[in-house]
């Protein structure tokens, strides 16, 4: 326990145990859940004293940290130590796009194992909603929909519940949680942020707590803002991170760059259908990944990670199509050269492969022998599945073991602007 603003923070509550019990499945080094039980922990010290009377304070935090830096894992010890602190209520906005909101729900149902964690469909019955009140602390996890959002609000109205004490998690605050009409003046509030700000006017004791990787729209706020943070709490990586300093530091050897006017080649509108020839910067990517999936799996054949090939050009959906289409016949391309080997496009596909085994020995030392990884590569390139993720796909990236998996993400991203041309390969990590 730890004594802060007058009252003592349990930190080895059965909730907050829990998580890091679960948490040692994918995070086993106990110094790394440690950090993340202490980042957590900041939250809760600065947050409202949840069995107060009423609110003596504001209380709204920004947790802060780099793109996969841990956050999430904070967010969720956060929420269990909200529990064993007092909090009778945690609500977690997320996003509204189905299979991100159902990330975050199983992830949480996952972890919280000894708390009722409710989805946006358990408070349409108000005699049941009302015995889940009834038997605090509980999670509701709700996508950043206005209509889902003033639901529950009225569930909670309906109820007279405005009395509970409640820690409000907005993940990704900076998209859809501010007014984004203000430059409309005359006093207009955007749908998600009115919701937002009726939440937090509803509960007499609350904190609520931002938490994103682009945090400069929320300190761009006027500083007497009720969206602009009064505490931060800032998130650290743990060993074996991969940021932007390995991408983009002075000593960095791993981007290869492409001519931008391999975007416009790119456009559904320039090409009446799509052929089997792509441009050279995306075929040498996809060259490398190839390679370097293959052996991985040569050296780890009956591993439990899958590898992926992300590609995003656009955010037009137009396009997205186009492109699964191309790559589609790209590799219908491969395999009719794979199997015949006496035509001259097999050699031209040998040294664009020989390039790529050459390019991925500058940074990787045990790659396996050429020949064998092409031999294997002749066999797993039937089993490349092409998919479409975007906001309209009902797709999921689900990387399959022993396989090679070749996954086409094409939907607008924070990470890359949409006036680059973005090629990447990645091993599977855990979320």
């Amino acid at each position: 326990m730890r004594e802060q603003n007058n009252r003592n923070i349990v930190r080895n509550g059965p909730h907050a145990l829990e998580v890091l019990n679960v948490l040692s499945r994918d995070i086993p080094s106990v110094e790394s859940r440690q950090t993340i039980l202490e980042k957590a922990a900041q939250i809760i010290e600065r947050s409202v004293n949840p069995r107060a009377e009423h609110s003596e304070r504001a209380s709204d935090g920004l947790l802060y940290g780099l793109i996969q830096s841990g956050k999430t894992s904070i967010i969720t010890v956060a929420a269990a130590l909200a529990a064993d602190n007092g909090f009778q209520c945690i609500v977690v906005l997320t996003s509204d796009i189905d299979l991100l909101y159902d990330q975050t729900l199983e992830r949480m149902r996952i972890a919280l194992r000894g708390l009722s964690v409710l989805g946006k469909n358990d408070w349409r019955d108000a005699n049941r909603f009302e015995r889940y009140l009834r038997t605090p602390p509980f999670v509701i996890v709700c996508s950043k929909n206005a209509n889902k959002l003033d639901s529950l609000l009225e569930a909670f109205r309906r109820a007279r519940a405005g009395n509970l004490s409640a820690m409000i998690i907005d993940d990704e605050a900076d998209q859809a949680s501010l007014n984004t009409y203000t430059s409309r003046g005359a006093g207009q509030i955007s749908k998600i942020n009115n919701a937002i700000t009726n939440f937090r006017n509803f509960f007499g004791i609350n904190t609520y707590l931002q938490v994103t990787a682009t945090p400069q729209a929320l300190f761009l706020q006027r500083p007497d803002h009720r969206y602009r943070p009064s505490f931060t709490v800032l998130s650290s990586p743990g060993p074996g991170y991969i940021g932007g300093d390995q991408f983009f530091g002075s000593s960095a050897n791993i981007l290869r760059f492409v001519d931008l006017q391999e975007v416009e080649s790119l456009r559904a509108d320039h090409q009446p259908s799509p052929s089997g020839h792509i441009p050279s910067g995306l075929q040498k990517a996809l060259f490398i990944f190839l390679v370097g999936a293959t052996s991985k799996i040569i050296q780890n054949p009956a591993g439990e990670n899958g590898y992926a090939f992300l590609c995003h050009v656009s955010v037009n959906k137009r396009d997205h199509d186009y492109i699964v289409k191309l790559l589609d016949r790209f590799k219908e391309h491969i395999i009719n050269i794979f199997r015949n080997q006496n035509i001259p496009q097999y050699l031209k596909l040998m040294e664009g492969l020989r390039e790529a085994y050459d390019d991925l020995c500058v940074t990787q030392d045990n790659i396996r022998q050429f020949q064998e990884i092409i031999e294997k590569m002749k066999f797993y390139i039937n089993g490349m599945n092409i998919k479409l993720i975007n906001a309209s796909s009902n797709e999921e990236i689900r990387l399959e073991p022993v396989s090679v998996v070749s996954h086409y993400k094409l939907n607008k991203s924070n990470w890359l602007q949409e006036s680059s041309i973005g090629f990447s390969s990645a091993k599977s990590v855990s979320n």
